[in-house]
């Protein structure tokens, strides 16, 4: 986890943003970092229908 985040600070990957880290099992989300976080199927809308 360290080298990870000094490799981000490093390389500018934050771009002047925070970087906020806390252990997994103080999160509320520990259950759904563990599994993964579900990525849904994006929606085709009118236009993409008509040039597709």
């Amino acid at each position: 986890m360290q080298a990870a985040i000094s490799r981000a600070v490093a390389g500018n990957v934050l771009k002047g943003r925070p970087l906020d880290a806390v252990p997994l099992e103080s999160s509320s989300l520990a259950s759904t970092l563990r599994t993964g976080i579900p990525i849904p199927a994006a929606k085709r809308g009118f236009f993409q229908k008509l040039f597709s």
